[in-house]
């Protein structure tokens, strides 16, 4: 928590049945882990619903299948319907039980794990509870291979799956998503050239709608100053490239 301070973050300490509201969004505690085997740090992860407007999305944490049976006893009210499930502990075999997922019953689900981890995540098994829920997902990364990728991404642009998890290295380029019409970058990016490269993914021939693009970012946290960075970038290489010769000058060969 200091830790977060220091960066100069808003810390909050919250507990079942606390609720946090910020500018029309809504953060309320379901689910703390009292009463649980406090050697066990996973037992003790907040289930939090995050609401705004008519979205909702349930945030996990590390949270176990022993957190989610307890959760299930109790059952603190879930306001439904859930679009966005957050799936714990990077898609552990160890969590997103089966009658977890028939309570929540999210429209789509969201698997946050970093790319070869030693862990395996996500395990075949919550990838295989998932299909069997009827819950849709398609996922990229750097392991995919180049035939996989192609596979999937002519799958993604002729059926009705709603969501396309890509890692923002994996799906960057050589990729032709006219699937798409919304894109949201879950994660900040120092670059903004790559992000900008993951957007154009799609924007490409044959795309017929409108495409939205979305930055979700924490509010005062680094990952403002990441966009305000940014956005004086953006700004400082217009300014030259509106100048007189300069730009031309500055990109040409010569």
């Amino acid at each position: 928590g200091q830790q977060a301070r220091n960066a100069g973050a808003k810390v909050f300490w919250m507990k079942q049945g606390d609720q946090i509201r910020v500018d029309g969004l809504s953060l309320r505690c379901l689910y703390d882990g009292a009463g649980t085997d406090e050697t066990e740090r996973n037992n003790h992860s907040l289930l939090i619903q995050a609401s705004y407007g008519d979205f909702g999305m349930l945030l996990t944490g590390d949270m176990s299948a022993d957190g989610e049976l307890q959760w299930l006893e109790q059952k603190d009210t879930l306001e439904k319907p859930v679009q966005i499930l957050k799936i714990a502990h990077h898609g552990s075999g160890y969590s997103s039980t089966e009658p977890f997922l028939k309570e929540v019953s999210p429209k789509l689900a969201v698997i946050s794990c970093g790319e070869g981890n030693r862990y395996g995540h996500p395990h075949v098994e919550t990838l295989e509870r998932l299909e069997k829920e009827g819950i849709p997902y398609y996922i990229i990364t750097g392991e995919t291979s180049k035939q996989k990728r192609q596979e999937l991404v002519k799958q993604f642009n002729s059926d009705t799956t709603p969501v396309f998890l890509i890692s923002l290295k994996a799906g960057g380029v050589g990729l032709n998503l006219t699937g798409a019409d919304v894109v949201i970058h879950y994660d900040p990016w120092w670059n903004q050239a790559v992000q900008n490269q993951a957007t154009d993914r799609a924007h490409r021939i044959g795309q017929q709608n409108v495409v939205s693009v979305y930055r979700l970012f924490m509010k005062d946290t680094i990952e403002e100053r990441i966009r305000a960075l940014q956005e004086r970038k953006r700004e400082l290489a217009d300014e030259i490239l509106s100048g007189e010769g300069i730009g031309q000058a500055l990109i040409s060969r010569e």
